[in-house]
C-alpha cells in the first residue's frame, strides 16, 4: 500500500472511531450503565425459581427496569447496530484492528479480538438462540410456533420501539410485547456492554499513541443533563406594531420615497 492510499485509509478509520467515541460516551453516560454490576446481571439473563410447597409446580421471577429506559438505552445503541451507519460496530471492530495490529502489546490485541467475537453475535435479522427460546399457548390451547430469544428481542428493538417492523411484529404476535421486551433487555445490556469495553480498549490505544484522535472528542459535553435553562439577555420593549430595527432583522424603510396617502393618515 503507497503512502497514500495508506493515509487514506487511515483518515477513514480515525473517522469512524472519532464518530464511535462520541456515540460510545452517550451510552456509557445512561442511567443503566450506572451500575455496571447490575447491567451485568441484566445482560447474563439472572432469574429465580420460587417453588410452592407440596405442589409440583413453580415460579420463574425475572426483574427488569421500566421499559421507558431500556427504551432510551435502546435508541442510543441503535446506530451501532444499524448497517450502513458511520458508527456500525463491524466498521469501528475494523478499525480497532487496524490501529491495534502492530500493537506489541498482546493483551490489547486479545481484547480486540475478544470484543469482535462479542459483537459478531449481535444479529439483527438472525433467528438461532442467544441462550433461550419461548413457545406461547393461548387459552383455547393454540401453540405459537417456537422463537428463539433473537428474534424476540430484535422484534421489540425494531417493531416497537425505533421503528414501526409490521413483519417483526407480525411475526412475533402472539407472543406480545411483554415477551419481545424481556427478551430484548439482554440484547439491550449486552450491546452497551461491548459499547463500553470497545470505548475502553479505544482509550487505551489514544492513550499509548497507537491512535491518534482529537483529545477533545473524549472530554466534550456528550449528553444534557439540566432541565432548566436561565439566559442573560438585552431586552428592549415597543409598542405593539412597532417595526423591527433593521439590527434585528427589520426592513429598512427607504426615505426617499414618498408616503403615501395611507402613511398620511387619509
Amino acid at each position: 500500500m503507497d503512502d497514500a492510499r495508506k493515509q487514506q485509509v487511515e483518515e477513514g478509520h480515525r473517522k469512524t472511531l472519532s464518530a464511535f467515541v462520541l456515540r460510545a460516551r452517550r451510552v456509557e453516560a445512561h442511567s443503566l450503565a450506572a451500575d455496571r454490576d447490575a447491567l451485568q446481571k441484566l445482560a447474563s439473563v439472572e432469574m429465580k425459581m420460587q417453588f410452592r410447597a407440596g405442589e409440583e409446580m413453580a415460579v420463574l421471577v425475572q426483574r427488569f427496569p421500566p421499559e421507558e429506559q431500556v427504551e432510551s438505552a435502546a435508541a442510543r445503541v441503535r446506530p451501532l447496530i444499524l448497517q450502513g451507519d458511520p458508527v456500525h460496530f463491524a466498521q469501528v471492530m475494523i478499525a480497532l484492528n487496524y490501529f491495534s495490529k502492530d500493537s506489541d502489546d498482546d493483551s490489547l490485541k486479545e481484547g480486540v479480538v475478544a470484543v469482535k467475537k462479542k459483537w459478531s453475535r449481535i444479529k439483527p435479522r438472525g433467528k438461532d438462540m442467544l441462550g433461550s427460546s419461548t413457545q406461547i399457548e393461548d387459552a383455547a390451547g393454540n401453540k405459537s410456533d417456537f422463537l428463539s430469544d433473537n428474534e424476540l428481542g430484535f422484534g421489540w428493538i425494531y417493531g416497537d420501539v425505533v421503528h414501526a417492523d409490521e413483519d417483526r411484529r407480525e411475526a412475533t404476535k402472539m407472543h406480545g410485547v411483554a415477551e419481545r421486551f424481556k427478551a430484548a433487555v439482554p440484547i439491550v445490556a449486552r450491546i452497551m456492554i461491548y459499547t463500553m469495553v470497545s470505548l475502553n480498549l479505544l482509550r487505551h490505544m489514544q492513550k499509548t499513541g497507537l491512535v491518534q484522535l482529537d483529545e477533545e472528542l473524549f472530554t466534550e459535553d456528550v449528553i444534557v443533563t439540566e432541565t432548566e435553562f436561565r439566559s442573560e439577555m438585552r431586552a428592549w420593549f415597543a409598542p405593539v406594531g412597532t417595526p423591527l430595527p433593521p439590527e434585528f432583522g427589520g426592513v429598512q424603510q427607504d426615505t426617499n420615497t414618498a408616503p403615501t396617502n395611507e402613511q398620511q393618515g387619509q
